[in-house]
């Protein structure tokens, strides 16, 4: 390649001359073959003195220092967190229990009974005895047997189980009891079918589900760590507690037409300046529905 810089002018040419060659500077630093430093020691020659400060000095530096005592927040948010735990793992357990196969069919074939003849009651007074409940439901049929849950100490629940002997009898008290309970005893007591076995995917109010409940009640926070899924405490005799023949897991039964009902309708206030006359009876509105049972029948009445 040739240089025709020359045919551009002086100014121009400058601009191609080379640079001047870099300069040599001696280096500052040793090189690594003439280097006399110390080889650097390996730290297991320090254990001894650690393990002699961490026995013996550290125990007596932390028992000087003065420990705050802890918040009245610190401790509330402890107490809640623990409640938390606690609720958690009660309701997973429960959860378990309830969605066992096997515990199910050990129930139903130990201590349960035919779920299209047997009839739920609830809000019972607590007084009540099984001697007269069945006084009264006798008369829609011959009652197989009559189970009032009850606590450890004997003492009611507040609702129990009727077993008759023919499924178009308990249908029969369902059907006309369900939308007006019955007054026994200074309570109306509500009427409904067995849902948890009846109904797929039901679950008790403990675990999410369920129809029941009040505004005034507050719920608990806490579930029983003593409590399970399907808690079976029957206050009849053993000689109740006999084997089901299980004749409700074949073949097909009708379901139970429950009725629902909605709350009263409150009249508008008069107007004003208008003179008030005799009060205007309530409005009531029903409706059947296919899909939408509930138990929820006589609230509005209590």
């Amino acid at each position: 390649m040739t240089d025709d810089s020359s045919k551009y002018p002086p100014d121009i040419q400058k601009l191609f001359q080379p640079k001047p060659p870099i300069v040599h500077i001696p280096p500052t630093d040793y090189p690594p073959e003439k280097r006399s430093t110390l080889s650097i020691s390996p730290v297991s020659n320090y254990k001894s003195f650690i393990k002699k400060y961490v026995d013996n000095e550290l125990p007596q530096r932390e028992s000087r220092v003065q420990k705050t005592a802890m918040s009245k927040h610190r401790q509330k948010l402890l107490l809640a967190n623990d409640r938390r735990k606690k609720q958690s793992d009660s309701f997973n357990r429960q959860m378990r229990d309830w969605n066992d196969p096997e515990l199910l069919a050990k129930n139903e074939n130990e201590v349960m009974k035919d779920p299209y003849k047997t009839v739920f009651i609830a809000r019972l007074d607590y007084t009540l005895t099984e001697l007269d409940i069945s006084q009264y439901f006798r008369k829609y049929g011959v009652i197989d047997s009559i189970s009032i849950i009850r606590d450890h100490n004997g003492r009611s629940r507040g609702y129990g189980f009727i077993v008759f002997e023919r499924e178009a009898d308990a249908q029969a008290c369902i059907s006309e009891l369900s939308r007006t309970g019955v007054k026994m005893k200074e309570r109306t007591i509500l009427v409904d079918i067995e849902r948890s076995r009846v109904w797929r995917n039901w679950k008790p109010r403990r675990l999410g589900g369920g129809l029941g409940g009040r505004d005034y009640v507050k719920e608990g926070r806490v579930a029983s760590a003593a409590a399970s899924g399907r808690r079976i405490h029957i206050a009849n005799s053993s000689t109740s507690h006999y084997k089901s023949d299980n004749s409700h897991k074949s073949g097909s039964h009708p379901h139970y037409n429950v009725t629902t009902h909605t709350r009263p309708i409150a009249m508008p206030p008069p107007a004003k300046y208008e003179p008030i006359s005799a009060p205007k009876p309530y409005s009531y509105t029903s409706g059947q529905t296919s899909s939408g049972r509930s138990i929820r029948s006589i609230r509005g009445g209590e």
